[in-house]
């Protein structure tokens, strides 16, 4: 199991430490990506960067001699990539002072004639000239954790030509019960173990430490092995045609069927996303960029919304309920969900968590 962390930003390392306002105040925010350690992270993740090379270069055609808008350019390298693949000219918009970094890496790949590094937020920046393409890598956790997706959703507004493309396209939240073991066991083993280490007897602590756990979203590696049943798609978004409302408040039912005996602990929710060819080459297939506990880990990991009372479950048990995700109306970075689950014809438990950076 990776470290287990409370969420501390989309992309922002667990170990940085960082006060509630770094990503509830676009000031803060912005100075938190500013930290290289972030970045550093982001291209060590080999299924990002390497995804979105891959489609970068496979849409070269799309690409070849048109204007991209690379928005949330970080160091550059999605700009860079695009010259690679022929693009004429690439204006990159990065709001932290990363930004400046990026103009050396740009330079140094001889490419300051056709990059052009632009230090400010898209909302206060105005482009002389339409583009062809947006790129932009604007996930966090859940998808939708940090808000960057209203960046993106602005240029595709004001910048975009008709018929423009946008990499990635398409993006879906996925959700599935899960069985934890292994964090129950952490959890009861630390309690148990104050009594050999320091002769008390806390114990009975256990079931307040869970409940506190079960308060917000936990981000974790998870296995295969975790999951109970076979995900839903709990939210799907054109990113060519989705309005800002359908973001800030995801709201869907769902119903697995247990794939097996073990222990409900929770849900896990991850997201893909879509490179989609145009729809005049339909031979052309879809690049995806996954974060599913079956497939290879990635920096964003899982999101798991852990419940305060494990329910056992055997194989075809139905659980069902709903999800429900928005953004926190004081802090727009930061979301807000509500579960609500049952097995079988059980009673239904509904649970609140907070995804912010109070932990």
């Amino acid at each position: 199991m990776a470290k287990r962390r409370r969420v501390s930003g989309g992309h922002v390392d667990g170990s940085q430490e960082t006060s509630v306002l770094h990503l509830g105040n676009d000031q803060f925010y912005f100075s938190a990506y500013s930290d290289v350690a972030i970045h550093e992270g982001m291209l060590r993740d080999a299924v990002r960067t390497g995804t979105y090379r891959d489609a970068i270069f496979k849409f070269s055609e799309t690409i070849q001699g048109k204007v991209v808008a690379d928005i949330g350019a970080g160091t550059g390298i999605l700009s860079i990539f695009c010259i690679q693949a022929g693009a004429k000219k690439v204006y990159a918009l990065e709001a932290s002072d990363i930004a400046e970094h990026a103009k050396t890496v740009v330079k140094t790949n001889g490419m300051s004639d056709k990059i052009e590094i632009i230090h400010c937020r898209v909302e206060d920046y105005d482009l002389p000239e339409k583009v062809d393409v947006i790129v932009s890598e604007w996930m966090g956790y859940m998808l939708l954790y940090e808000s960057m997706w209203r960046s993106l959703l602005c240029a595709r507004d004001r910048w975009l030509k008709p018929d423009g493309v946008m990499l990635p396209s398409v993006a879906e939240i996925h959700l599935a019960p899960i069985t934890d073991e292994e964090v129950w066991e952490e959890k009861a083993d630390f309690w148990d173990s104050m009594k050999e280490l320091y002769g008390v007897d806390m114990s009975s602590m256990m079931s307040y430490a869970w409940k506190c756990m079960c308060r917000s979203v936990d981000v974790n590696t998870l296995q295969s092995e975790n999951i109970l049943a076979r995900s839903q798609v709990v939210a799907r978004f054109d990113i060519n045609t989705v309005t800002t409302s359908m973001m800030e408040q995801v709201k869907s039912d769902f119903l697995c069927k247990s794939m097996g005996r073990g222990v409900l602990h929770g849900f896990a929710v991850w997201f893909i996303v879509k490179f989609v060819p145009p729809s005049d080459d339909s031979e052309m297939e879809a690049i995806v960029l996954t974060t599913s506990p079956f497939d290879e880990p990635t920096h964003w990991q899982q999101s798991v919304l852990y419940i305060q009372q494990p329910v056992a479950v055997d194989q075809d048990d139905s659980i069902s309920g709903s999800i429900e995700i928005t953004t926190n109306k004081k802090y727009s970075r930061f979301l807000d969900v509500q579960l609500s689950y049952k097995v079988k014809d059980g009673p239904m438990f509904t649970h609140q968590y907070e995804m912010n950076d109070f932990a």
